[in-house]
């Protein structure tokens, strides 16, 4: 067998629904990294986070943790709000993001965007008018 990059994500996608498994069972929450492959082997960094408040991912966790520091309220994580014309939901925080630290999706497709505490700041003061 070699890898290549389709069953490098067909891999990725088997050991994250592992994964799913051990996290439940042991109340942590995993977070593969970045996959580097040759025709021979493959390397991936699995990151673990203490789950203690009950997230379902590491944004929400860094959430739960930080979003006070933030200005935002526990209470604002998956609020819908509007950015840019778009209807987006907040799904958490990247703290080591100094610039654009707010995680959103999309909702009309899915996609992920990362925002200043200000825009979303804004978004949700106009959402509460």
């Amino acid at each position: 067998m070699s890898f290549t990059k389709e069953n490098i994500q067909h891999i990725r996608n088997d050991m994250t629904s592992a994964l799913k498994d051990i996290e439940k069972k042991h109340g942590v929450l995993f977070n593969l990294g970045r996959i580097s492959y040759t025709d021979l082997d493959f390397r991936v960094a699995i990151k673990c986070h203490a789950n203690s408040n009950g997230a379902n991912s590491p944004l929400e966790l860094e959430w739960m943790k930080y979003c006070q520091s933030y200005g935002f309220q526990t209470s604002d994580l998956m609020k819908k709000v509007k950015l840019s014309d778009e209807v987006h939901e907040i799904l958490g925080l990247k703290v080591r993001n100094r610039k654009y630290p707010v995680i959103t999706k999309r909702l009309r497709d899915g996609r992920q965007y990362k925002w200043t505490q200000y825009q979303v700041q804004r978004a949700l003061e106009a959402l509460s008018k």
